[in-house]
C-alpha cells in the first residue's frame, strides 16, 4: 500500500490500515512521525483498570485505549531502558523542536518544521516501541547492561538523520513531484517517478497480507509538497475520465 501510494515513503493512513496483529520482538522498524499533535498523557492502567501507583512512562492521549501495565505493551513502557530513554529526550525536547527539526526555505533559512514535531515524534515512538507494526518494534536499547538505553538514543539519532535525509528537510511528509520531462513537471509523476509504475508494486511473500489490491476508482491527494522555487503542487492521482484523458503537467516558468 505504502509503496503503490507513495514510493517507499511511510504512510500513516497505510499505518492505519493494516489489521491489528499481536506483536513479538523483533528487529526495528522506523516510521515518520504523525502530524496531529497529541499532548496529552493518559495513565497506564493495572490490570484492575485503576491508575498504577509505581514509576511509569505515560502514553499519550491517541486512539488507542489505556494498556495494562501487566501487558507486553506496558511491560516496555515501564521498563528502566524505555524510562531512562524517553527522560533523556524529554530533557532537549526544546532543543529537538527548534535546532533538529529544521527545513530549508526557498530564501536558503532553516527554520522549524511546520510537520515535524517533537509531541508527534514522541507519540510514535511510544508507540512503535511498546505495540509496533507487523511483529516488528523501534529499538530502544538494551536491559542488561548499564546505561543500556543510550544504544536506543543512537538508534534515535540514525532514524532521524535518515529522515532530515529524506523529509524533514523538506517539510514533507509525502512523497515531492521533482522529476521533470522536458523541463516540464508531469502530473503523472503521482503514479511514478524515474521510470516506475507504483501500481505494479508488489510486496516480497512474507509480507504480502500487507498488500492493497489496486482500486482503479480510488482518487487521492498529498497533503505536502516541495517548496523550492516553481515547485509542483501536491501529488494527485485518480481515474482517467472522458474529460481528462490525459494527466498534462505543471508548467514552473508561468
Amino acid at each position: 500500500c505504502c509503496e503503490k501510494s507513495y514510493a517507499n515513503q511511510a504512510s500513516r493512513a497505510c499505518l492505519n490500515s493494516l489489521p491489528h496483529t499481536p506483536s513479538t520482538p523483533s528487529g526495528s522498524l522506523l516510521v515518520y512521525p504523525p502530524q496531529t499533535p497529541q499532548t496529552t498523557l493518559k495513565p497506564v492502567l493495572s490490570p484492575s483498570g485503576t491508575p498504577s501507583t509505581g514509576p511509569s512512562t505515560q502514553m499519550p492521549d491517541s486512539t488507542h485505549q489505556p494498556i495494562s501495565s501487566m501487558s507486553e505493551a506496558g511491560i516496555i513502557i515501564n521498563s528502566k531502558t524505555f524510562i531512562e530513554m524517553d527522560s533523556a529526550l524529554e530533557s532537549v525536547k526544546d532543543e529537538i523542536d527548534n535546532k533538529l527539526f529544521l527545513y530549508k526555505t526557498p530564501g536558503s533559512q532553516w527554520v522549524p518544521s511546520t510537520v515535524y514535531r517533537y509531541d508527534d515524534f514522541i507519540e510514535s515512538l511510544q508507540i512503535m516501541a511498546s505495540e509496533g507494526v507487523a511483529g516488528k518494534r523501534f529499538y530502544i536499547g538494551e536491559s542488561n547492561v548499564e546505561n543500556g538505553h543510550v544504544y536506543g538514543l543512537v538508534n534515535i539519532a540514525a532514524f532521524l538523520a535518515q529522515s532530515m535525509k529524506e523529509t524533514i528537510q523538506y517539510d514533507a511528509c509525502d512523497e515531492n513531484s521533482w522529476d521533470l520531462v522536458g523541463g516540464k513537471y508531469p502530473l503523472s509523476n503521482a503514479c511514478g517517478q524515474l521510470g516506475q509504475s507504483y501500481q505494479d508494486y508488489h510486496c516480497s511473500p512474507e509480507e504480502a497480507h500487507m498488500e492493497c489490491p489496486v482500486d482503479p476508482e480510488m482518487s487521492i491527494t498529498a497533503v505536502t509538497h516541495a517548496k523550492w522555487y516553481g515547485a509542483p503542487g501536491p501529488l494527485f492521482c485518480g481515474p482517467k475520465t472522458d474529460e481528462q484523458p490525459f494527466s498534462g503537467f505543471w508548467d514552473h516558468l508561468h
